[in-house]
């Protein structure tokens, strides 16, 4: 969670990168397998992979969402490409984007991806083919 300033990058794995309405980010920021949220200001990139992106503020570089939804208040300036991989964009009417928007839809309609986020997380990083958890039902399932 960044609440200040960091001059660099803010990165997480297995986990969720937050920057709050007063933080700001010198570099990119980036959640792999968690949720990418940012209300203040990021200087590159923003990049979620796996866990869905929400931006609230100013990004200098591009936003990229991949297997995950992207959602954009009304605070946020996007000075480059927005870019979505197999995930569903939210636009408030109010954000700004700069450059292009690219999205590149994957597995028909699978919808969000949650499902896949929370097996990779609870079950196959655990080395395991099963867990207990919301959005886990379809494993049961396949295994029934």
């Amino acid at each position: 969670k960044v609440e200040g300033e960091v001059d660099s990058d803010a990165v997480s794995v297995l986990g969720s990168t937050v920057i709050g309405p007063d933080g700001k980010v010198g570099g990119d920021a980036v959640a792999v397998l968690g949720l990418l949220e940012s209300k203040g200001s990021i200087g590159g990139d923003a990049v979620g992979v796996f866990g869905g992106v929400d931006i609230d503020g100013p990004v200098g570089g591009e936003v990229v969402s991949v297997f995950g939804d992207m959602r954009l208040g009304p605070n946020a300036v996007i000075e480059r490409d927005v870019v979505l991989v197999g995930g569903k964009l939210t636009r408030d009417p109010q954000a700004i984007v700069r450059g292009n928007q690219v999205n590149v839809p994957m597995f028909g309609s699978l919808g969000d991806l949650s499902w896949l986020t929370t097996w990779v997380k609870r079950c196959a990083f655990l080395a395991r083919p099963l867990a207990f958890g919301r959005d886990l039902g379809w494993a049961w399932m396949v295994a029934l």
